[in-house]
């Protein structure tokens, strides 16, 4: 093998032919790339640890082909997506875990080719759809659990082939997403996310490797469908004002059908404070 020569390159071991990149360890062909580790044609990226083929990307581990992506672990081909965990092929999106093929979509755990949809766990090809949990091709549809081809419905349960649906009920698309809109407004930017989204977020995710660094994980090891038990940890997250909130809205929206808090209960697991409600009949105390 011919042995390239560095170009003002200084502190490399190990480290042929790379340009303008210093302190690189058995790293090869680099361009404007500092402090890698057996990291391979990398441009303008730092701080990289067995990465390949990087485009102003830094502190990836074993992430090889990313463009402007930061702090990736095992995660191949993603474009402006920071923070992902064994997640390859995704777009604007960040903090997914075992996620692939995703655009614009955040805080996802093995789910797949999902488009401006955040938080959902085991969930593919969804649009514009949060916090799902084991639900496929939804588009507009919120906080549904294991529901297949739905069209703008939330909070149900075991339902295919939908539209409109609050709480596994048909209403109208002007209710639904007057309801939708409560709901969302009370949730603010919280999201039942089953993995460690909004702390890895919040930390900036890694932009130096080190054998410390953490990334997105899983809270809850659930392998058994239909996976409520990651799903219901994620929903004990949910701060408990928010909760009471919900509640509020539920007993104080007079046209939802019986039962409606029932399914609300069962998919997300949550219960209603003794301190706001009666436990036995539901009325507010006073």
């Amino acid at each position: 093998m011919v042995k390239k020569d560095n170009i003002e390159s200084s502190g490399n071991n190990w480290s042929d032919g790379n340009n303008r990149s210093n302190g690189n360890n058995l790293s090869n062909g680099n361009n404007c790339s500092n402090g890698n580790n057996c990291s391979n044609g990398n441009n303008l990226s730092n701080g990289n640890n067995r990465s390949d083929g990087n485009n102003w990307s830094n502190g990836n581990n074993y992430s090889d082909g990313n463009n402007r992506s930061n702090g990736n672990n095992s995660s191949f081909g993603n474009n402006y997506s920071d923070g992902n965990n064994r997640s390859n092929g995704n777009n604007l999106s960040n903090g997914n875990n075992c996620s692939f093929g995703n655009n614009c979509s955040n805080g996802n755990n093995s789910s797949f080719g999902n488009n401006r949809s955040d938080g959902n766990n085991r969930s593919d090809g969804n649009n514009r759809s949060d916090g799902n949990n084991r639900s496929n091709g939804n588009n507009w549809s919120f906080f549904l659990h294991n529901c297949n081809g739905t069209h703008k419905s939330i909070f149900c349960n075991g339902k295919n082939g939908i539209a409109f649906e609050i709480c596994n009920k048909q209403y109208n698309e002007e209710t639904f997403d007057d309801f939708k809109d409560s709901v969302l407004e009370i949730l603010g930017d919280w999201l039942p996310h089953t993995i460690n989204y909004r702390e890895m977020k919040s930390a900036g995710w890694q932009t130096i490797h080190s054998d410390n660094n953490k990334f997105v994980e899983e809270y809850v090891n659930d392998d058994a469908e239909p996976f409520l038990n990651q799903y219901h940890d994620a929903w004990s997250r949910c701060p408990r004002e928010k909760v009471e909130q919900l509640f509020k809205l539920f007993r104080e929206t007079d046209w939802l059908h019986d039962g409606a808090v029932e399914t609300f209960k069962e998919i997300t697991g949550l219960t209603e404070g003794c301190c706001n409600y009666c436990p036995n009949c539901g009325c507010e105390l006073k």
